[in-house]
């Protein structure tokens, strides 16, 4: 039986707040373990913020190159999508496929931002990471997600 476009976005809504809530736990985390460590100086703040940038960089084009490769995919079935009465049951696919990889994307930077403040206690560290939950909860899956991208699937 085929899951329903709702069905599919109410799961993957579910992931993406299982993402989100684990940020927020290993935040918690972070704080606890950084306020009971003595600081050590095994890497200096600024190599490890410079890592947490190129990840977070690397991770925003590469979110951006999925999103685009997903347009495009779905670019060649135009003709297609736009005869039909409602798209979304045909656009869900690579939606979820895009919603869970960019979900990714997103959370792996910010995990490793949470690291970063743990070994350093940069609060840049724990900005980053805070952005990465307002990204996560921007992404959150919807209906009218998948309709814009079947919109510019079919421009």
């Amino acid at each position: 039986m085929a899951q329903s476009v709702e069905e599919a976005i109410r799961g993957l809504r579910v992931i993406v707040a299982g993402l989100i809530a684990g940020l927020l736990a290993f935040a918690v985390l972070a704080v606890v373990v950084r306020t009971s460590i003595t600081p050590t100086d095994s890497l200096p703040p600024l190599v490890l913020l410079g890592l947490l940038a190129v990840f977070a960089v690397s991770g925003a084009a590469a979110y951006a190159a999925q999103y685009k490769k997903v347009v495009r995919d779905l670019s060649v079935r135009a003709t297609e999508l736009r005869q039909l009465a409602d798209p979304s049951s045909a656009i869900v696919g690579p939606y979820r496929a895009f919603a869970i990889v960019g979900a990714a994307l997103i959370e792996g930077p910010s995990f490793f931002a949470l690291i970063v403040y743990i070994l350093t206690g940069q609060a840049l560290a724990m900005v980053a990471a805070a952005l990465g939950v307002v990204l996560l909860i921007a992404h959150l899956p919807s209906r009218s997600a998948v309709r814009r991208l079947g919109e510019r699937a079919t421009q």
